[in-house]
């Protein structure tokens, strides 16, 4: 028997042996067809708006009475909801100190907190922190403006 002979018997062994194997499971056996759609897919999902996340917070919280773990909450429920970026939500978490109720989880005006650390804000000129004293009044106010509206 020829060398050649012994190798292109070997080679193609190895590939006919392959062939017949068949493929683990999960994966297609032809490697060109898609993986099979996973079950879920054929249930419902349901999705919620931006603004259906507002409303919701709406309901629920009032940015002029709101205790830290509340706070905490808000931010929570708009980020899970995708109203909001994880820049906005850091922006939210990191809520100004109060200075009466720093220590204890009392209800306090955010809107007045944040306004303040924008006003100390612009005083110094740190214009980072003046970013994000106004993107969270906006957030804030767009969650007031929202309550108002339903009372």
């Amino acid at each position: 028997m020829k060398l050649v002979n012994l190798f292109t018997n070997i080679i193609g062994g190895a590939e006919g042996y392959k062939a017949q194997l068949p493929p683990p499971p999960g994966v297609p056996a032809n490697p060109l067809e898609p993986f099979p759609a996973p079950a879920h897919e054929d249930a419902d999902i349901i999705t919620m708006s931006q603004e259906a996340a507002f409303i919701l917070a709406a309901k629920e919280f009032d940015p002029t009475k709101m205790s830290p773990s509340q706070n905490q909450r808000l931010a929570d429920l708009l980020f899970d909801a995708d109203a909001i970026s994880y820049h906005d939500y850091d922006i939210l978490m990191s809520a100004p100190k109060s200075r009466s109720n720093q220590s204890r989880n009392l209800p306090r005006n955010y809107l007045a907190d944040w306004q303040m650390q924008l006003a100390g804000s612009m005083g110094s000129n740190n214009f980072t922190a003046v970013n994000n004293a106004t993107r969270a009044l906006t957030l804030l106010g767009r969650v007031s403006t929202l309550r108002e509206d339903m009372a």
